[in-house]
């Protein structure tokens, strides 16, 4: 029995595809407002299997001005994450995972002068850290994109710094990749469909 490759390969593709899908939070379905006015943000996601928490007790919220100075955000919303505003160090926003994912990433805006980080971890593992600072300035807003392209994240830390105290940010469009483990009976469907191409192209 012989399986051209070119159809193996598509079959494998289409396995692959069907196994990992990339997810993508924009926040837009929550009652924005401005600031800590709009909807506070904990586990309104848990059905995706993300929640928040944000280490500063103002917490991070669903805010609806905001995102029209950071080009690229989904409108009407973004999460806006209240870090005590310089006056305190050590601040960050947690994202959790129910299961690993692979990559995550999210659009960004920081005041002028505040960089943000992104650290990626397995448990209690640091896995990646990136700190940017953002290259597009509109309305006292620094904006770009930050993401890590690690597997096996269980959970991410956003803060925003500068001067060694932490600053408010906000984060939009968080896109994160969840892989999905085959199960013996996916795995058996799949052996059958690849059987079944070299018996037919036998028969051809």
């Amino acid at each position: 029995m012989r399986i051209a490759p070119r159809t193996l390969a598509a079959v494998v593709l289409t396995f692959s595809a069907a196994a990992s899908s990339a997810a993508v939070i924009d926040f837009d379905d929550l009652a924005g407002g401005s600031l800590s006015a709009g909807t506070l943000v904990t586990n309104q996601y848990a059905g995706v299997g993300v929640t928040f928490v944000d280490s500063y007790t103002g917490g991070a919220h669903a805010e609806n001005f905001l995102g029209s100075l950071m080009p690229g955000s989904s409108a009407p919303n973004v999460l806006w994450t209240d870090q005590g505003g310089g006056s305190l160090s050590g601040q960050y926003l947690e994202v959790l995972f129910s299961s690993a994912v692979t990559g995550v990433s999210a659009l960004f805006g920081t005041s002028l002068g505040a960089n943000i980080t992104l650290e990626a971890y397995s448990g209690t593992m640091l896995l990646n850290s990136l700190t940017l600072v953002g290259s597009v300035s509109s309305g006292g807003v620094l904006s770009g994109t930050i993401g890590v392209g690690d597997a096996g994240v269980t959970s991410a830390r956003f803060f925003s710094n500068s001067g060694g105290r932490s600053f408010n940010f906000s984060i939009d469009n968080l896109v994160f990749n969840s892989s999905a483990v085959p199960e013996p009976g996916t795995l058996a469907l799949l052996g059958l469909g690849l059987l079944g191409l070299g018996v037919s192209r036998r028969k051809a």
